[in-house]
């Protein structure tokens, strides 16, 4: 018995030996490919290239030497001009965008400054208020016909920075809208690139009063008159017209005052009876909405 088991061996001997057989059939195997992938790698470059040689002489097969080396040089330009113009559209496309990006940068810094010169105006900016009074009466001309009065305006810098060649443009009416014709006498004033020579410089809380003569023309009395029942209605209207230092344009404040007579009756205004002088004491101003300041 004991020989018997000797001859058989052990009872997982047969198992080992498989085991043994395949990790040296897996080995040879892997030696094999790795000779066949080492052989390829060799071979491939060499069968490329063959394969453009063959081409190349089907191409060439007829062409003498020269023509052959002209051949060359004209492929090796073609391909360099190809590359060339591969790298300058990647050149430009890469120079397009950063201009973009600089293009936008440099909006977005314009708009800045545009909001900090706009704030910088409207908190250092010069601001003129201004107010009226009758200093010599309003006065008929029988003998010539017409009237004339002179009214004083006092203007006030309640800014922060002195007003430029402020002068004020103004005018009375008896007929019309005073708005519209406040528009007509102002508007050209902001159209003009220059201000105005001889106006005044007034400096923050400074008042300057500025006298202006106005007269009515007999032809618009009468009119005024036949419409308006025997009285007249008359609007001063005009505006302050200055500029700053550091900002262009004009600058205007607009004002509108009716010229009227009180009544008896609180908050009740007659028209004026022309006479020889009608004084201040027997008047009332009394102002309305004349657009915004700026």
């Amino acid at each position: 018995m004991e020989d018997q088991q000797r001859d058989n061996g052990p009872p997982d001997a047969p198992a080992n030996g498989l085991a043994r057989r395949l990790a040296k059939y897996g080995t040879q195997y892997a030696h094999r490919s790795a000779r066949k992938s080492y052989q390829y790698c060799k071979e491939a470059p060499a069968k490329l290239c063959g394969a453009i040689g063959k081409r190349w002489a089907r191409l060439t097969s007829g062409l003498q030497a020269d023509r052959k080396l002209e051949l060359v040089f004209t492929c090796v330009i073609a391909g360099s001009t190809l590359l060339y113009a591969t790298v300058a559209s990647w050149q430009l496309c890469v120079l397009t965008e950063q201009t973009k990006a600089t293009q936008t940068a440099a909006a977005a810094a314009l708009a800045s400054a545009e909001v900090a010169q706009r704030q910088m105006e409207l908190s250092e900016r010069p601001w003129l208020s201004l107010d009226a009074r009758l200093t010599i009466p309003l006065s008929f001309d029988a003998e010539h016909g017409g009237a004339s009065l002179t009214v004083q305006f006092l203007l006030t810098n309640v800014g922060h920075s002195p007003a430029a060649n402020a002068w004020i443009p103004a005018s009375v009416i008896l007929e019309g809208n005073p708005i519209e014709e406040q528009e007509k006498l102002c508007g050209p004033y902001r159209e003009k690139k220059e201000r105005w020579p001889l106006g005044y410089t007034i400096f923050p809380g400074q008042t300057m009063p500025q006298p202006i003569g106005l007269t009515i023309e007999q032809k618009d009395i009468d009119a005024a008159l036949a419409r308006g029942g025997g009285f007249l209605f008359p609007s001063i209207i005009g505006c302050v017209d200055y500029g700053f230092e550091f900002s262009t344009g004009h600058h205007q404040t607009g004002f509108i005052f009716h010229l009227l007579v009180p009544s008896d009756r609180p908050g009740i205004m007659l028209g004026i009876k022309p006479a020889p002088s009608v004084p201040e004491a027997q008047l009332a101003w009394s102002p309305i909405g004349a657009g915004d300041a700026n």
